[in-house]
């Protein structure tokens, strides 16, 4: 069963980004929604709600934006937002994955801490590469970099 997890966005704020007309979404005013999204979708998750949905209306605007920062005339933010993408999953890695297995002090608490690890990254990959679908579809072919899922297996170095 599905479970709705609530918004993870101030749907007001986001909105007054995307329906602003025709303006320039600056890096650090679409990140900053972008991020917070992704902060309030991995606090539910790690909370245990695996099952957690993003609602249409708050994927729609994460994707709008996404979609217009690496679109609009000038300046065009997919290039940043792509390094960003893979920083936040391994500042995800990095704080809250590899601290919670190196707690682990026997073989069978760090296998179900790695199954738990890995059901949740896992569920919020699934949202981020919907959130970033634009960038897969367009910019990474075009600049021919790794796609959204390799970058995923590939981003912590320890």
């Amino acid at each position: 069963m599905t479970t709705n997890c609530g918004n993870i966005l101030n749907l007001e704020e986001a909105w007054a980004i995307v329906n602003n007309g025709p303006h320039t979404i600056e890096l650090e005013e679409g990140w900053a929604i972008i991020y917070k999204a992704i902060l309030q979708l991995r606090s539910r998750l790690e909370e245990g709600d695996l099952k957690c949905q993003v609602t249409a209306e708050e994927y729609s605007i994460l994707y709008t934006i996404v979609c217009n920062m690496c679109s609009q005339n000038y300046p065009r933010y997919a290039e940043k937002l792509y390094d960003r993408y893979k920083d936040s999953i391994k500042e995800y890695i990095d704080s809250m994955v590899l601290p919670a297995l190196r707690e682990q002090i026997d073989d069978q608490s760090m296998l179900r801490e790695l199954v738990k690890r890995l059901n949740i990254h896992k569920a919020m990959l699934h949202w981020m590469n919907a959130f970033f679908e634009y960038l897969g579809r367009y910019f990474i072919e075009t600049c021919s970099l790794p796609a959204l899922r390799e970058v995923e297996s590939c981003t912590s170095e320890t």
